[in-house]
C-alpha cells in the first residue's frame, strides 16, 4: 500500500517474549498507540495480546499442527509473570539516542498491566529511584521497571525507562498518524514503525550521511523526503497478510511522485521477467515515477560492494534496473 503524504540484548530477548505473554486477568482494553511517544524513533507494537493468542491457536489447528496450549499461558508460566492484561496491546519502543549511541539506554518495553504489584512480585523489586525500580527478570536478568498508567515499562537500563516516562503528556503516535495508518493498525496484529523524519534529523545520523554518500549506494538526500515507513502483519482465515506503508513529507519530490501512482487490483505477474529471481515488486504509475525510480536503482546497483556482497553479476543487475 502507498500511504498518503503528510507533514547487546539479553533483556531484549526476554522483552520480545514478554510481548506475547499474558495472564488470565481481564482488564480494560489498552491501545498501545496512546502510550508510544510520537517522538520515538521506532516501535514494534502488538495490537491486542489476547486476540493474537487466539489467532495463533486457530492457525495451528488449520495447519493440522495444534498447539499443546495457549502460547500466552505457556510463556506466562516460563517467565513466572502474573498481573498482565490480555485485552491490551504491547510495544517495544526505541527512543532517540542521547549521547553515546547505546540502544540499551534508549529501549523500553510497554507491557499492559492489570495488577502491577502482582506482576513485580517475583522480580525482587528494589525501592524506586526517580520512579524507576531495579528488578531481576526471571531471577537472572538485571532490568528496570516503572508503572505508567495501565502499562509497566521495562528496560535493560534505567535511562531507557526514564526516557519513556518523560514523554508522559506529550503527543503519541496515535495522535500523529494519518487516518490510513490508524485504520491499518486497527486491522493488523503487529506493526513495525520507523519514524524516519526524526531519525534523519538527528545530529548523529546527519554526521553519517556524508559517509553514506561516499559509498555510492544511494543518494542520502532522498532520506530527507521520507516521513515514515511501517511494515505490518495480520493473521487471517486466508493466511498471513503483510502490508507496507510509506509516507513522504508533504510537498517533497518523493511525495509528488507517490501521488502519480495508481493502485490496482489487477495481477502484475504477466509483467515479471522470466527465469529465476529472488524478489519482484510491481506498481502502476507514471513514466516520471518509473524514470526516477530507475535512476535510483541504477545508482544503487552500480555499487561494486553491493554486487560483491550478494555475489551478483553487475551487468545483470543493470539489466534488471532497466526493466
Amino acid at each position: 500500500m502507498i500511504g498518503k503524504t503528510k507533514r547487546g540484548f539479553g533483556v531484549l530477548a526476554c522483552g520480545l517474549a514478554l510481548l506475547v505473554s499474558a495472564s488470565s486477568v481481564r482488564a480494560e482494553s489498552l491501545n498501545p498507540l496512546t502510550a508510544v511517544p510520537g517522538e520515538a524513533w521506532a516501535s514494534l507494537t502488538i495490537r491486542n495480546l489476547g486476540d493474537l493468542d487466539n489467532k495463533l491457536i486457530a492457525l495451528g489447528q488449520r495447519l493440522n499442527a495444534p498447539m499443546p496450549g495457549s502460547p500466552l499461558e505457556m510463556l506466562k508460566a516460563q517467565l513466572q509473570l502474573t498481573g498482565l492484561n490480555t485485552d491490551g496491546g504491547a510495544a517495544i519502543v526505541m527512543m532517540p539516542f542521547v549521547g553515546a549511541p547505546d540502544p540499551q539506554n534508549s529501549m523500553a518495553i510497554l507491557i499492559p498491566c492489570a495488577d502491577y504489584a502482582a506482576m513485580t512480585a517475583n522480580m525482587a523489586l528494589e525501592p524506586a529511584v526517580d520512579g524507576v525500580s531495579r528488578c531481576m527478570l526471571m531471577g537472572t536478568e538485571e532490568s528496570y521497571i516503572a508503572q505508567m498508567g495501565g502499562y509497566a515499562v521495562l528496560g535493560p537500563k534505567a535511562a531507557g525507562v526514564q526516557s519513556l516516562l518523560a514523554t508522559k503528556g506529550k503527543p503519541t503516535i496515535g495522535s500523529t498518524w494519518t487516518k490510513h495508518q490508524l485504520t491499518r493498525f486497527a486491522q493488523d496484529d503487529a506493526t513495525l514503525h520507523l519514524n524516519l523524519k526524526a531519525i534523519v534529523a538527528s545530529p548523529m545520523v546527519q554526521g553519517m550521511l556524508p559517509m553514506l554518500a561516499a559509498s555510492g549506494s544511494f543518494n542520502p538526500a532522498d532520506l530527507n523526503d521520507l516521513d515514515s515507513i511501517a511494515v505490518s502483519v495480520r493473521l487471517g482465515q486466508e493466511g498471513l497478510n503483510v502490508g507496507f506503508y510509506s509516507g513522504s513529507i508533504e510537498g517533497s519530490p518523493s511525495a509528488k511522485l507517490l501521488q502519480t501512482l495508481k493502485p490496482t487490483t489487477d495481477s502484475l505477474l504477466t509483467g515479471l521477467p522470466g527465469g529465476n529471481y529472488l524478489l519482484a515488486f510491481g506498481m502502476r504509475g507514471s513514466q516520471q515515477s518509473f524514470s526516477k525510480g530507475a535512476e535510483s536503482y541504477k545508482a544503487m546497483l552500480a555499487n561494486p560492494m553491493l554486487a560483491m556482497a550478494i555475489q551478483a553479476d553487475p551487468a545483470k543487475m543493470q539489466e534488471v534496473a532497466g526493466l
